[in-house]
């Protein structure tokens, strides 16, 4: 076996593609995934064979003894999963199923036929829009809050608003990019920008509050 590294991660819903891409880069670049959770990867290094990923979203899954057959029957192998609900795949790599950049192709992708992989979609976008509303909803809680007892708390519903807004705007962004490749959007977040800020307004507002 070869050496094996742990990578930190954090893909939201809407940017499975770019994982997805990402491993499959890794693989052609010798790095193996053996085990994929929701904030990291392992990786086993091995030159000898590379793989095509693809990352299906489905919480019930494990409740259903066929869930992994279907997708061997097709050729797809089963790697790990996360605890909310992203199962990991992979199969070897043939010539033709990646773009340089490595996009699956629509043809090799788990789900071929659209139907399919819009009520994939709509699964994830639901669970995008529950956390944006829970996060509005700790917003106006912490603003109230902040009003009758403690202004440092304006903070935490400054934080939530930003975060909720990002995750609403990035949803919005993907959908709109899926039923027109040439859409613009006007305003976009990257999470890589959103989650540090979100966090980095918490940490500060305790700050403020235990000098306070």
């Amino acid at each position: 076996m070869g050496k094996t590294l742990r990578k930190w991660t954090c893909y939201p819903l809407w940017e499975v593609k770019n994982e997805e891409k990402d491993l499959n880069v890794a693989s052609k670049n010798g790095y193996q995934l053996v085990e994929g959770r929701a904030f990291w990867w392992t990786l086993e290094k091995n030159d000898t064979v590379r793989y095509t990923y693809q990352i299906d979203f489905n919480p019930g899954a494990k409740l259903d003894p066929r869930y992994k057959e279907t997708f061997a029957e097709m050729g797809w192998e089963y790697v790990s999963s996360t605890f909310n609900g992203w199962h990991y795949f992979k199969k070897p790599y043939q010539e033709g199923q990646q773009l340089e950049n490595g996009e699956v192709v629509q043809s090799e992708r788990i789900y071929t036929d659209q139907e399919s992989y819009k009520e994939m979609e709509k699964r994830w976008q639901k669970l995008g829009i529950t956390l944006s509303v829970l996060c509005f909803f700790f917003s106006a809680l912490y603003f109230v809050q902040g009003l009758i007892h403690v202004p440092a708390l304006f903070g935490f519903a400054f934080g939530f608003l930003f975060f909720g807004a990002s995750v609403l705007n990035s949803i919005i962004n993907y959908k709109k990019e899926s039923e027109d490749p040439s859409f613009e959007p006007s305003i976009k977040i990257p999470f890589k920008i959103a989650l540090p800020v979100f966090f980095a307004t918490l940490i500060i507002t305790l700050l403020i509050g235990t000098i306070a």
